[in-house]
């Protein structure tokens, strides 16, 4: 803003540290200056209407350091008693000082954000949002504006690439403001722009406690996203000791799980007998997984020699094998649903020599029987 310099210049963060709005905005006014706000007013116009000459004063807080300052144009003098007037809870008097000082600078990025303020202090959403765009329009240099601008615009329904603007602003004004970053990266994370999710996320120093599960969280999710299992391991180790319920907890060893885990699809049998296709996840990088091994079967291994190529009226209904514990015969109801690893395109009805085997059955009961039912097939 453009308070450097004049007799208030130097209470005028205490100011702001005193007030906080509401009914005791006198009171406050009163223990920094000394003064009514009317007799404050009258002294600034007083001030600037009359010639002097620069002088240095001492610093009234007793810190070493340079001191500047500058003759002050009419239009900061109305900039200035219109911030006056706004921190002292004069708004209505603000928003005509700063109305007027607009009509004159349209463009003016600190007016267009002290209006969205005042719109904020008087509840109206809409124009605060209208106020904060224009600011962010004319290029404003307040980061902290640009976020909470994403965050109102958010809430009210405004696309996501406005939002992302805001933050972005945020972000390159103040590299390190961190909830910026935090927010950018969950919307990117959302936009499934996951890498630049990442950047923004690792960017920022971890938090502290309880959002620190949650800025774990967010982190593993996108690293799985990219299939950097490792880094998704890691940052889901840290959300399970962030954890603070038990919930949190199961969400941390979900993602872990997931990392560690590849989805595969499977194939099931109802209830009705039907064959249903389900997902499953499998240990990374397995390369044993037998998507028509059932989750209810009882599966036996054994490796031997393909004896015979068992068919019925031409069509390939099962194989003898010849192994260390004596023959196996195993079914093939539907040769669609076997998996054949290393195997021939298709298969000959009749005795087989040479070919070792290695067999997956499901040993299936059902009505006093018991059958063998070749679920995959590996030729050594």
């Amino acid at each position: 803003m453009l308070i450097r310099s004049g007799r208030y210049a130097s209470h005028f963060r205490e100011l702001l540290v005193q007030f906080d709005g509401g009914s005791n905005a006198a009171q406050a006014f009163g223990r920094v200056y000394g003064e009514s706000l009317d007799e404050v007013t009258k002294d600034l116009k007083d001030w600037f209407g009359k010639p002097r000459t620069r002088r240095f004063t001492p610093n009234p807080l007793g810190v070493v350091g340079s001191v500047e300052s500058h003759e002050l144009s009419a239009r900061e003098t109305s900039f200035l008693l219109a911030q006056i007037s706004l921190v002292s809870g004069q708004v209505e008097q603000a928003k005509a000082g700063y109305e007027n000082l607009l009509r004159e600078r349209p463009d003016d990025a600190e007016i267009h954000a002290a209006l969205g303020e005042i719109a904020a202090r008087l509840g109206n959403k809409g124009e605060n949002l209208r106020q904060w765009r224009e600011a962010l329009r004319d290029q404003t240099r307040d980061a902290e504006l640009c976020y909470h601008y994403a965050l109102l615009a958010e809430e009210a329904g405004v696309g996501a690439p406005e939002v992302r603007v805001a933050l972005e602003r945020a972000v390159e004004l103040a590299p390190d403001f961190d909830e910026a970053r935090y927010k950018l990266g969950l919307l990117e994370s959302q936009a499934g722009e996951y890498q630049l999710a990442v950047q923004q996320l690792r960017a920022m120093q971890v938090p502290a406690g309880a959002r620190r599960f949650a800025y774990w969280i967010a982190l593993a999710a996108a690293l799985n996203e990219l299939d950097e299992r490792e880094g998704a391991k890691e940052a889901a180790r840290e959300a399970e000791t962030a954890a603070q319920t038990e919930d949190q907890r199961i969400e941390a060893k979900q993602i872990a799980y997931l990392a560690a885990t590849d989805l595969k699809v499977q194939f099931v049998t109802d209830a009705a007998g039907n064959r249903q296709i389900t997902t499953t996840r499998v240990e990374h990088g397995s390369t044993d997984f037998n998507p028509f091994i059932e989750p209810s079967d009882q599966v036996e291994k054994v490796t031997g020699e393909l004896g015979e190529v068992l068919c019925e009226g031409g069509k390939l209904r099962g194989f003898l094998m010849r192994t260390s514990r004596g023959p196996v015969t195993v079914e093939v109801p539907d040769p669609l649903h076997v998996l054949i690893r290393n195997g021939p395109s298709e298969f000959y009805c009749g005795p087989v020599r040479g070919k070792t085997v290695g067999a997956e059955y499901a040993v299936v009961k059902k009505a006093g029987k018991t059958t063998n039912v070749l679920r995959g097939m590996t030729f050594q």
